[in-house]
């Protein structure tokens, strides 16, 4: 029963050590991640998505790129698709997949393209009940963590 509760022990350790490494990553590789509180890109991003935003110029990016954008009236980044690009007067039309909505940004607006999507995993930090829920079943992994390191 002991070696259980080790072997438990390490998996939870090896987990935490692996999400924190991931997040470390990408912050060394030049990543951005952005939180998708909306369900304008559905079903493509569901809403509580995270984005991973490969940073590139508006130059580079093509009609049917996803990419994050400043959208300087809202104060936000907006991940939208590209719809249209007019490199004469340095914008780019950005509709959601699940809206009819199309907004004009400049080319020097854009953050980057979107490589991949993690989805659901931010609906933690958009729904109160979610994070309790999610706190609930991590706490005890962190303090069988600290116990374990402690009693050592």
């Amino acid at each position: 029963m002991r070696r259980l509760g080790y072997i438990s022990g390490m998996v939870e350790i090896l987990l935490a050590s692996s999400i924190l490494m991931v997040m470390v990553s990408f912050t060394v590789l030049g990543v951005d991640m952005y939180l998708i509180p909306t369900s304008s890109m559905e079903p493509i991003i569901p809403r509580g998505s995270i984005v991973i935003v490969e940073p590139v110029s508006g130059n580079v990016v093509s009609v049917g790129d996803v990419v994050a954008a400043w959208d300087e009236k809202k104060g936000v980044v907006v991940v939208h698709r590209v719809v249209e690009k007019d490199v004469d007067r340095n914008t780019v039309v950005l509709k959601g997949d699940a809206g009819p909505v199309v907004e004009e940004y400049k080319l020097s607006n854009v953050r980057g393209r979107v490589l991949f999507i993690i989805p659901y995993i931010g609906l933690v930090v958009l729904n109160p009940l979610v994070a309790v829920i999610a706190g609930l079943l991590i706490l005890p992994i962190i303090l069988r963590v600290v116990y374990g390191l402690i009693s050592r």
